[in-house]
C-alpha cells in the first residue's frame, strides 16, 4: 500500500487568469489518518509558509472537473495518485454563496463605523434559503467571511464533549496584528445537550471598545431544523455610559458655540430691487418729411459681446418695430389703406446715425448704425441690413436699428448678465434715432431702454428650488461681483436623508454621521484642528472643516466667498444631533 499520496495543487485567489495561478505538487504524509478538512488546513499553511500570502483562508477542495470534496471523507479513499486539485478560497465562497443569504431576517448583527477607514463594519448571523445557518463577516469589499453551517453539523459539535469546538473561530482579517477585526467563536451551553452559543465580537481600529453578544442557537434533532434562541448582550457599554458621551459633546459645543465670530462682509452688493425710473415714448422731430413713430411691438434689446478687446467691448442694440412714413401722408389713413392726396416724389434715408445719452446729458455717438429691413423672401426672419432706404409716398415701412455702443472694460460672463445694458450705462438708457435724407434735412426719435432686475438667487428662491431636498436650512452665504453682475453662493443644509449639505448648483459634498466621525479621526491623528474641503473649495472660495483642538470633533465649517468687488467669510455651526 502507498504510505503517501501525490497531488497538483492549482490556486487561482482572486484572479481568474490562468497565468497568475499558483500551482504546485503537494504530497500528503498520512493519507489514511488524513481527512479532507485536515488537507485543506495543511494546504493553506503550506501556501502560507512556502509563498507568503497570508491573508488568505480556504473552504473548500474541488476536483479538476468541479466536484467539491466532503471534508469528512478521508484522503486515501477520495483521492488518487497525481489526481489534480483546485482551491476555492474564502473570496470565491462569499461570491458563489452571499446571493443565498437573508439579511432581512438576521438572528444576531454588530454593526459599527469604523471611523479609521470609513467602512461600515459588521457581523451578522441567520438561516440562508437552503435553511443553513450563516455567519458573515463584513470588513470591507477584499475582506469578507462566510461559514455555512447544516443541522447536523451542529448536532456533531453539541455532542463532541472535546474542547476543539472551542477553537473553531470564524475571524477577519486573520493577521491578529491589525487595530480592528470581527470573531464568531462556538462554545457549549453546560445546561443543555441541544444548544450551542454563538459568541460574536467587533472591535473598530478607532475605539478601544468591543461589540460583544452571545446567540443561543436550539437544535431540534427530530425535525432536524435549526432555531434561533435569545440573544444576550456582552458588551461593556451600556446606554447610561452613550447618554453621558452625548450630554459631554453637547456640554462642550456650546462651549465652542461661543468661540465662533460674527459673519463678515466687504465691498458692496448687487441692486435686485424693481427700478423706480419709467421709460417714456417720445415724437419724432426735425424737419424732414420722414416721419419716425415707435410701433405697439417695438423693443430696444441690448446684447454684450462676448469678448472684449484692447480692453473694450461693444454693448450691441436693436430697436425693433420702427414705423417709417412720410409726413405729408396723414398716418391714420395710411393705416386704413386710404389715399387722401395725390401720389408724391419718393424721399430717401441718405444716412443713419444712432447716438445715446451720458449721464451728463451729452449725447454720443454709436457704432455701425444700420437699418434693417425684411428680405420679401418667404423666410421673413431673414433681414436686408443697409444704411441707405427708399420711403414711397403713403406707405408704411417697419425696419428695425442696428447700433452698438463701445464701453471700456470687459463684458460679463454669462449669457443672462450680457443680456443687458452694461452697469457703466445711464439706465433708462436713451438712445436717439436720426434720419438724414436726400435734401439734406434731419429727423430723429428718442427710444428708451431699462435693464430688466438682475435674476439672482436668494435664500427665499433657492428654497424654493431646492423644496423636495431640503429638510432644514441652516446657512446660505454668498458674495456679489457687482463688476460682472453676478452672485456666487454656498448654501448648507439638513436633506431629507439628515446628512448636512455643503455646496451649490454646480458642485457640492455631503456628510453624514459616519463620514464626520471619520474626518474627526483623521484630524486627531494628524493633530489637525482645520481641514480644506478640497472637493468643493477653489481659489475664489475657501471651505474648511474645523475641529475642536480638545476633541476633534467637527463641531462647524468656516466658508470664504471672493470676487473681484466683495468678500464674506462665514462660520457655520453644525447641529450635530440632527446630523445621522
Amino acid at each position: 500500500m502507498t504510505a503517501t499520496l501525490r497531488i497538483k495543487i492549482e490556486y487561482a485567489g482572486n484572479s481568474k487568469e490562468d497565468n497568475s495561478s499558483l500551482k504546485f505538487v503537494y504530497v500528503i504524509d498520512s493519507p489514511r489518518a488524513t481527512t479532507i478538512d485536515k488537507l485543506i488546513t495543511d494546504i493553506q499553511e503550506f501556501i502560507v509558509t512556502q509563498f507568503g500570502l497570508h491573508n488568505m483562508r480556504l473552504v473548500d477542495l474541488v476536483t479538476d472537473d468541479g466536484y467539491i470534496l466532503m471534508k469528512q471523507n478521508i484522503c486515501v479513499d477520495v483521492l488518487n495518485n497525481n489526481e489534480k486539485l483546485v482551491c476555492v478560497d474564502m473570496d470565491r465562497f462569499v461570491a458563489k454563496n452571499k446571493s443565498t443569504l437573508n439579511f432581512e431576517d438576521t438572528w444576531l448583527k454588530l454593526e459599527q463605523h469604523d471611523a479609521s477607514d470609513n467602512i461600515q463594519k459588521s457581523l451578522t448571523v441567520g438561516v440562508n434559503n437552503a435553511g443553513k445557518l450563516y455567519v458573515y463577516l463584513f470588513g470591507g469589499r477584499n475582506m469578507q467571511g462566510l461559514y455555512l453551517f447544516n443541522v447536523f453539523e451542529l448536532l456533531a459539535m453539541v455532542c463532541d464533549e472535546s474542547e476543539e469546538i472551542d477553537h473553531f473561530q470564524m475571524k477577519i482579517p486573520i493577521m491578529s496584528s491589525s487595530e480592528w477585526f470581527i470573531s464568531a467563536q462556538w462554545t457549549h451551553d453546560p445546561t443543555s445537550n441541544n444548544t450551542l452559543f454563538l459568541v460574536g465580537n467587533l472591535k473598530t481600529g478607532d475605539t478601544s471598545n468591543i461589540l460583544s453578544n452571545k446567540l443561543r442557537i436550539h437544535l431540534n434533532e427530530s425535525t432536524k431544523t435549526i432555531e434561533k434562541g435569545e440573544v444576550i448582550p456582552l458588551s461593556n457599554q451600556s446606554n447610561e455610559d452613550a447618554t453621558q458621551m452625548a450630554a459631554q459633546t453637547q456640554v462642550r459645543l456650546d462651549e465652542l458655540k461661543k468661540t465662533i465670530p460674527s459673519p463678515s462682509r466687504t465691498g458692496p452688493v448687487l441692486d435686485t430691487k424693481v427700478p423706480i425710473a419709467k421709460i417714456y415714448k417720445h415724437e419724432c422731430a426735425g424737419d424732414s418729411p420722414i416721419l419716425i413713430i415707435q410701433g405697439k411691438e417695438s423693443s430696444v434689446d441690448v446684447e454684450q459681446e462676448i469678448f472684449a478687446r484692447d480692453d473694450s467691448f461693444r454693448n450691441l442694440i436693436t430697436i425693433t418695430d420702427i414705423i417709417i412714413s412720410k409726413k405729408p401722408v396723414v398716418l391714420p389713413e395710411i393705416l386704413t389703406h386710404k389715399r387722401s392726396a395725390p401720389a408724391e416724389k419718393p424721399i430717401a434715408i441718405a444716412q443713419v446715425q444712432v447716438h445715446y445719452q451720458w449721464h451728463d446729458g451729452k449725447w454720443l455717438d454709436c457704432e455701425d448704425a444700420k437699418i434693417a429691413i425684411a428680405s420679401g423672401q418667404q423666410d421673413d426672419r431673414r433681414k436686408i441690413v443697409t444704411s441707405i432706404l427708399n420711403i414711397e409716398p403713403d406707405k408704411l415701412i417697419s425696419v428695425s436699428i442696428y447700433a452698438a455702443i463701445r464701453v471700456k472694460g470687459n463684458p460679463n460672463r454669462n449669457n443672462m448678465t450680457r443680456s443687458r445694458a452694461h452697469r457703466s450705462l445711464p439706465q433708462p438708457l436713451k438712445l436717439k434715432i436720426i434720419f438724414t435724407d436726400n435734401l439734406s434735412k434731419t429727423c430723429s426719435l428718442i427710444v428708451e431702454q431699462m435693464n430688466r432686475p438682475l435674476q439672482i438667487i436668494t435664500k427665499e428662491s433657492f428654497l424654493k428650488s431646492k423644496e423636495n431636498d431640503v429638510n432644514k436650512l441652516i446657512a446660505f452665504i454668498y458674495v456679489d461681483d457687482c463688476e460682472y453682475d453676478e452672485r456666487s453662493y454656498i448654501a448648507v443644509y439638513i436633506d431629507k436623508e439628515h446628512h448636512v449639505v455643503i455646496g451649490d448648483e454646480g458642485s457640492y459634498t455631503f456628510m453624514n454621521k459616519a463620514q464626520m466621525r471619520t474626518r474627526q479621526f483623521n484630524a486627531k491623528k494628524s493633530g489637525k484642528t482645520e481641514e480644506l474641503i478640497e472637493f468643493i473649495s477653489r481659489s475664489d472660495r475657501m471651505v474648511t472643516s474645523l475641529f475642536d483642538p480638545e476633541t476633534f470633533l467637527l463641531y462647524a465649517i468656516r466658508i470664504e466667498l471672493t470676487s473681484t468687488t466683495s468678500k464674506t467669510v462665514e462660520t457655520v455651526l453644525l447641529p450635530l444631533d440632527e446630523i445621522k
